[in-house]
């Protein structure tokens, strides 16, 4: 599965299960009023499209959402108009149309013009908004990670209180979707050896590295070698390398966060560990607050 796709299936799922409180935040609609959003169907017979978000939230408003992991304005602004068209074909309405972007820098301007062809739609880049409103709804809780904070130690505190307040729901199979969600988002930011001690520690959940997007890309690669071998061994192998690159890589960006970078050497030893070196190294990252310390373990351990 794509990287970018980990997230879109996240954000996806905790609308699936409860579109309300999503909808009621787009629209700015008033606590005091009931809103029941309908499900329409996302997939347009006439052609392959399918939206992310396509939902009835009265008899004369249809409200179109789309999330993008990153901003790529052309093409989002294209198929935002061929939406936008076909809605209007298939339900004789024009949509309300948003597009959610997770993950800075680039940003959406919100305007397709063309030729005298207008469209706007409401563009919304998480990295600027205030978490309050996330934070005080279940199922918008998991985005709270990517909203506005001020540098890397409020980035930290704030998914800290994401896990807090994950840990406090009650029911075990809704916590456990929601800190798997919550992680994978958190994960842009934050390296997962941390994002597992955060949820251990706040939430008491655990949380599988192996499903992080930063290990599935190290992973995916192992594998591509392997499927190139064109042998069953070779695939055996490159299971392994995906395995242990992937663990690497996490143990990488969680060291260069403590020690503010790593030396090519440094990138080089700790991609040569072992899948059992790396288990010890996990293990003794805490202990490294220098670069001469991690030179020392790693010189230890090829000893």
């Amino acid at each position: 599965m794509a990287i970018g796709a980990r997230f879109d299936n996240a954000f996806k799922d905790l609308v699936r299960r409860n579109p309300e409180p999503l909808y009621r935040w787009l629209l700015g609609w008033p606590p005091e009023n009931p809103l029941l959003p309908v499900a329409l169907p996302t997939e347009f017979a006439a052609a392959p499209m399918i939206t992310d978000g396509l939902f009835e939230v009265e008899p004369n408003l249809i409200v179109h959402v789309e999330y993008q992991a990153r901003a790529a304005a052309a093409d989002l602004n294209r198929r935002m108009l061929q939406y936008a068209s076909r809605v209007y074909l298939e339900y004789g309405r024009a949509p309300r149309q948003f597009a959610i972007v997770l993950f800075p820098p680039a940003r959406l301007s919100g305007v397709v013009w063309s030729e005298g062809l207008r469209l706007k739609y409401m563009s919304l880049h998480l990295w600027d908004l205030d978490p309050a409103p996330f934070l005080d709804s279940i199922w918008l809780l998991p985005l709270a990670s990517l909203c506005r904070a001020d540098d890397d130690q409020a980035r930290l505190n704030l998914v800290e209180q994401v896990a807090d307040e994950v840990g406090q729901v009650q029911d075990p199979e809704l916590r456990a979707t929601l800190a798997a969600h919550s992680a994978t988002f958190a994960n842009h930011y934050i390296d997962g050896p941390i994002l597992e001690d955060i949820f251990r520690r706040w939430s008491a959940m655990p949380l599988d590295l192996s499903e992080l997007p930063i290990y599935q890309e190290a992973l995916q690669r192992g594998l591509h070698q392997g499927l190139e071998q064109g042998l069953e061994q070779g695939l055996e192998q490159g299971l392994e390398q995906g395995k242990a690159e992937g663990a690497a890589a996490v143990l990488e960006h969680q060291l260069a966060r403590r020690l503010g970078s790593l030396s090519n050497a440094q990138r080089q030893a700790v991609g040569a560990l072992s899948q059992s070196a790396l288990s010890d190294l996990a293990m003794a990252v805490f202990d490294i607050a220098t670069p001469a310390d991690l030179d020392q373990w790693l010189a230890q351990r090829s000893s």
